[in-house]
């Protein structure tokens, strides 16, 4: 079975970086903190998803799926508002 490729975005890749320096021991928590703009708390549990995911624990897990608030006939609506009416 092939595994799936992984693509990153700048912020990911930068994100993943800065993790990863945790694991190392290169920054503390706090300072990871700091550069990422978030609270520990989101530091511990995004490490904790990188160590049991790898890579891919950095990576939102709503990419991909579309949208709840997407509407079914958004489409059909936007058609008939420019044309019939």
């Amino acid at each position: 079975m092939r595994e799936k490729e992984l693509t990153f975005t700048i912020m990911e890749a930068t994100r993943f970086s800065i993790i990863n320096a945790t694991r190392t021991g290169k920054m503390t928590l706090k300072e990871v903190s700091l550069a990422l703009n978030v609270s520990v708390r989101q530091i511990i549990r995004i490490k904790k998803n990188v160590e049991e995911k790898g890579p891919s624990g950095i990576i939102h897990g709503n990419r991909g799926i579309p949208s709840k608030k997407t509407h079914p006939l958004r489409d059909h609506i936007i058609l008939l508002a420019t044309e019939k009416y």
